[in-house]
């Protein structure tokens, strides 16, 4: 059976989103200093490739409702400077080529991120099956639970 492996998950390499986007606003300031964090930390866990994969689907997902604000404020100010240019950089989850790719806009990262998302998933359905027969007992519990993942993974992008 072909497990996808958590190690050909896409890779990104870290960046401060405070650099880009500065505020004078206290509460503003603190919620990028954070978003910055969390994408660390997304980022340390990725490149890991030792985590299981429940532990980066939660790094992703606490980290998407930063992604898609400052995606959605992005959008919403168009004209505005940014402090520094917002350079993202991942690899690609399909070539095999661990080359980065530099990306200047938010709505890459959130798409990236919501691809690692959908990898992770992937791989948590397929361990949660591998290795069972259908006469083991845990079959059918750890055949819904797969499915259940392979849902998420499919709908992620919905």
């Amino acid at each position: 059976m072909y497990v996808w492996s958590v190690e050909k998950l896409p890779r990104t390499k870290t960046y401060p989103l405070d650099k880009a986007f500065r505020s004078d606003d206290p509460n503003t300031a603190a919620q990028l200093a954070h978003a910055s964090k969390l994408r660390e930390y997304v980022q340390r866990i990725i490149e890991g490739g030792q985590q299981r994969p429940v532990t980066i689907i939660a790094g992703i997902s606490e980290f998407i409702p930063y992604a898609l604000s400052l995606l959605l404020y992005f959008e919403a100010h168009p004209d505005e400077k940014l402090t520094d240019e917002l350079k993202v950089s991942w690899t690609s989850a399909v070539m095999k080529s661990n080359e980065f790719h530099m990306f200047y806009h938010p709505k890459y990262d959130l798409t990236m991120m919501l691809m690692a998302a959908a990898y992770a998933e992937m791989q948590f359905a397929a361990e949660s099956v591998h290795n069972l027969l259908p006469a083991d007992a845990q079959f059918e519990e750890a055949s819904k639970l797969g499915a259940h993942h392979l849902k998420i993974a499919a709908g992620i992008f919905d």
